[in-house]
């Protein structure tokens, strides 16, 4: 027998309390007036058992009633202890480390590491233990043995990497674990120990994964009680050619969170930017609390080659984040076709606004069909503007092989062919006049989104256009709608791209092998709308040729975690990750897969011909997951996987989510499933009931008075005569 919370069992001390009350009792006397007392005789008045308890059965049950009260508060708990076998005591424990990049804030690899290691000396003989290692991969560093040694030399040698956190791949692989369970003993109880700082963006997923109904599952948090972090959440870069000379302006986003207590009202730091491994410029940066900040860099001379920028900021609680890198590739125009059988005066604005440059040069081609695509693979991706007409399916695919992007810029044509959408994200439902209520205006976009970057510091500027007629567009299941006009219907919707899949492979150019399709309702000609005539249209217009195209200013960057696969065409390929180690693909070993590269590390990697030396064939910037840069933890309750059908999973206050099962369930299942608690205050109330019954009826706790007679008084003998 236990207690729930036994800390209850303290106010037994109230026992005290019916005790002090039976001998504190005092008798009550009226005095009656008297008109003399000369003629009294003085008697003395004892009064007996104030010393004693008057009423020991009285006594007794309010003890007992104040003993039941107290007991049903410590929640009283009957655990089975007898029948269970020698083989039902074994435990097969599967331990889950997590070795992500938070797990390097100040102090938390030290408390995981102490944590995991406390795991393995709670062993017993005969129980066997498996060390999982995890970060967006999964690693079983010690198998299933009885072998603690082993477990710990597995802890001992492993560090945190600058990945990303994905723990409902760590669950899969310890359910595979305990699954089988071959050479274990009959019964063995298996359970699951997570030790991480339980971060919020890992924890994703991980309920969808279950356990069986007799696994335990206990999560250990380890990270610290307040943290703050800073990093940059995006760079964007222009290239521009004044007076021939080829220059370079750097914007980037800085970003910070913190926890309470850590949090600073405003807070002022240098970032540095840094061109081909060199510091360039530097620029202030003020960061209020909760909000970002954009830092724009002087432009500085580069190369016409691709330049490899890099922005830094101070170093923080996490310093793994703390520099972002991009490769900006060589100054190409961006092949743009437009392709239109409308009159020239109907895209006249359009083919303007092309023809300005801001960020990446366009170089555009007008023609009325489709035919063949480009085969220059070293420039950046071509983009077909589609004006008002449906391109070719056929050629479609053809151009998409090659990585086009492509732009539908939907009219009236387009809007009479209802239901035509396929292979476009949209079907088409009529047309919209707006000319009655004075048109209609976007009122919804998503900001996030690098489609509308420009428009960041001044989002008013595209609200104010109006558009008086445009395509009434249903957007398919899987598309993402980006804007919105006033009365809901989309305004431009997005198809992702194929090898936009978390396990694509990335392509030697360092960019999607097929881009996106976009499908735009917005009026672009001044006979439907007023956008050609406002200060937002160039930039828009832009903006979409070059995000088509996949140019749009960012840089080619990637995230630890991906393969690389290198370019075909370099002899003998030779490739330098960040940490100095040398991979040649094609090799399976040294992190190196067919003819990939896995990108384990932040930093840059280069590929050289022959030998890593000389100048390199291309460069690959690589950066941790943006995700893992925000340490917002969930508490140990909140991690839970699923169940197996029949489970039951229970939160105990150590932390721990158990399923119980006969040999090992929680003290928190057994009081939940018993009602002890319930009888003893039931049994109170009755206790209660009689003491009020006895204590009325009879001459019960009454004081006696008993008068004693006076002794006479002895006079004093006369003297002697």
């Amino acid at each position: 027998m236990g207690f729930l919370v036994p800390a209850f069992l303290g106010a037994l001390v109230a026992l005290a309390l019916p005790l002090w009350l039976h001998l504190r009792r005092r008798n009550r006397r009226t005095p009656v007036r008297f008109p003399s007392l000369q003629f009294l005789r003085a008697l003395p008045i004892q009064v007996t058992r104030r010393r004693r308890v008057a009423d020991l059965p009285l006594l007794l049950l309010r003890a007992l009633a104040v003993a039941a009260v107290v007991l049903a508060f410590a929640r009283p708990v009957m655990r089975p202890g007898a029948g269970v076998t020698a083989g039902a005591s074994a435990r097969d424990v599967v331990l889950l480390v997590d070795r992500s990049l938070s797990m390097g804030t100040p102090g938390t690899w030290a408390r995981t590491r102490d944590s995991a290691r406390a795991v393995v000396a709670s062993l017993a003989a005969g129980d066997r233990i498996a060390v999982v290692a995890f970060d967006d991969a999964v690693e079983v560093v010690a198998p299933l043995a009885p072998d603690r040694d082993a477990a710990r030399r597995a802890l001992d040698a492993l560090a945190p990497r600058q990945r990303g956190t994905a723990m409902a791949g760590a669950v899969r692989a310890a359910r595979a674990l305990l699954e089988p369970a071959p050479g274990g003993a009959v019964g063995a109880r298996r359970e699951v120990v997570l030790v991480s700082d339980l971060q919020g963006t890992g924890a994703r997923g991980v309920e969808g994964v279950s356990l069986p109904a007799a696994v335990t599952w206990r999560a250990i948090a380890t990270g610290p009680a307040a943290v703050r972090n800073r990093w940059v959440g995006g760079v964007r870069t222009r290239r521009a050619r004044p007076d021939g000379r080829s220059l370079l302006a750097v914007q980037a986003r800085v970003r910070a969170m913190a926890t309470p207590g850590r949090e600073v009202a405003r807070e002022r730091l240098t970032a540095t930017l840094l061109v081909n491994g060199r510091a360039a410029a530097s620029a202030p940066v003020t960061l209020a609390a909760g909000a970002d900040a954009a830092v724009a860099f002087p432009a500085v001379a580069v190369p016409e080659e691709p330049v490899l920028v890099q922005v830094a900021l101070p170093p923080d609680d996490l310093p793994g984040d703390d520099t972002v890198r991009v490769v900006v590739p060589r100054d190409l125009a961006v092949p743009v076709t437009l392709l239109s059988a409308a009159p020239d005066e109907e895209t006249a604005f359009l083919r303007q606004a092309l023809a300005q440059v801001d960020g990446p040069r366009l170089r555009v081609e007008r023609q009325t069909r489709l035919g063949a695509p480009p085969q220059d693979a070293a420039g950046p991706p071509p983009v077909v503007l589609a004006w008002d007409l449906f391109p070719d399916a056929d050629a479609m695919a053809a151009w998409r092989a090659q990585g086009a992007g492509f732009v539908l810029l939907a009219g009236a044509r387009v809007g009479a062919r209802r239901g035509a959408g396929s292979p476009w994200p949209v079907a088409m439902q009529g047309m919209a006049d707006r000319t009655a209520d004075r048109g209609g205006h976007l009122a919804g976009w998503r900001a996030e989104h690098p489609l509308f970057a420009p428009f960041r510091e001044v989002p008013q500027a595209l609200g104010e256009p109006r558009a008086w007629r445009y395509p009434r567009l249903d957007a398919a299941p899987g598309a993402e709608v980006l804007a919105r006009f006033d009365d809901g219907l989309p305004a431009i919707v997005r198809e992702p791209a194929p090898t936009e899949a978390p396990e694509a492979e990335t392509p030697g150019r360092g960019r999607a092998a097929t881009n996106a399709r976009y499908v735009v309702a917005i009026p672009l000609d001044a006979t439907r709308g007023e956008w050609p005539l406002h200060p937002a249209f160039v930039p828009l217009v832009q903006q979409l040729a070059h995000e088509a195209s996949g140019a749009a200013g960012g840089g080619d960057a990637h995230v630890t975690g991906a393969r690389w696969r290198v370019p075909d065409g370099v002899p003998d390929p030779v490739v330098r990750a960040p940490g100095g180690a040398l991979l040649r693909p094609g090799t399976v070993r040294d992190g190196v897969t067919g003819g990939g590269i896995s990108l384990a590390d932040a930093g840059v990697y280069q590929l050289f011909a022959g030998r890593a030396a000389g100048i390199p064939v291309q460069q690959l910037a690589v950066n941790v997951p943006e995700g893992e840069s925000r340490l917002e933890a969930l508490p140990p309750v909140a991690v839970q996987p699923g169940l197996d059908a029949g489970g039951e999973r229970t939160a105990s206050r150590d932390s721990a989510v158990r399923t119980p099962a006969a040999q090992d369930a929680s003290p928190e299942a057994w009081e939940r499933r018993q009602t002890g608690w319930r009888w003893l205050l039931l049994l109170a109330v009755l206790l209660l009931l009689g003491e009020t019954v006895m204590a009325t009826r009879g001459r019960r706790a009454v004081v006696q008075d008993v008068m004693l007679p006076r002794a006479p008084e002895r006079r004093a003998a006369p003297p002697a005569a």
